[in-house]
């Protein structure tokens, strides 16, 4: 099948955007540097604030700095899984330089905010009330060499609810397309789940994407996928239990200090 495993590959990228429904841009922010960079530091109660706006850019080398927006969860989304989406600054491929960040809900450290953890679920009982969301920037290192000023940018800030039929339909495909990254393709069971996927795809409606008829069409989707996936035969003799973890880069830095 020429070049189905790209075309499936840009299907599942583009359909990842639309797990996120009725997407709110945070556009104006309070921010002041924090020159001090105390280790636990809360947000300050003082008015020494100016005003970012989306899209403005910030630098430092080892630099903090706080980040403030006073954010209304819309009460139509109760019932729904609602969420914000962060994107303040660019976290280095080894995690050892670039961008870090803590968000404060209502000055309670709620969880960090970097590029590999751009979502924030927020709980039910946030729904129909104004949030505020204090996020303490850190610039980051250059993780070696010589000394060099780190540049970001505030790219997105977002409030939206989550999909449930997408979100599932969109992981299950980026698996199966991860796996077919890794499996020879004179394996049967490479084509098994090329063609697999690629018939649970054929169900989307591509019309009008983010319609209510698109929408409905993840559900055939995510049904077909499941039924097929559910038919294939399960032969191989090895199992893999697969055991994972966290540490405290989720929770906030990875400095020794912080620890």
């Amino acid at each position: 099948m020429w070049w189905t495993k790209e075309k499936l590959k840009a299907r599942v990228q583009e359909l990842s955007s639309y797990r996120y429904r009725d997407r709110r841009e945070i556009r104006e922010f309070r921010w002041r540097l924090d020159p001090e960079g105390q280790v636990g530091a809360r947000p300050p109660k003082d008015d020494e604030w100016q005003t970012r706006r989306l899209g403005g850019r910030w630098e430092g080398r080892d630099l903090y700095a706080w980040l403030q927006a006073d954010v209304t969860l819309p009460t139509e989304w109760a019932g729904k899984q609602v969420l914000g989406l962060f994107d303040f600054g660019r976290t280095g491929g080894g995690h050892n330089s670039g961008f870090e960040s803590l968000l404060f809900v209502d000055g309670i450290p709620y969880q960090g905010v970097d590029s590999n953890h751009q979502e924030v679920f927020f709980g039910p009982e946030n729904v129909g009330r104004t949030i505020s969301l204090t996020f303490r920037l850190w610039s980051g290192l250059e993780g070696g060499g010589p000394p060099r000023v780190q540049e970001h940018r505030i790219q997105q800030a977002e409030i939206a609810w989550l999909d449930p039929i997408v979100d599932d339909l969109y992981f299950w495909a980026q698996a199966i397309v991860e796996t077919l990254d890794v499996l020879d393709q004179n394996q049967p069971e490479y084509h098994k789940l090329l063609q697999t996927l690629d018939r649970a795809l054929q169900q989307l409606d591509w019309t009008k994407p983010g319609s209510d008829s698109f929408y409905a069409s993840t559900e055939l989707a995510r049904t077909t996928l499941k039924e097929y996936l559910s038919r294939l035969p399960k032969n191989h003799p090895v199992v893999i239990h697969c055991i994972g973890h966290t540490h405290i880069d989720v929770a906030w830095l990875w400095r020794l200090k912080h620890t």
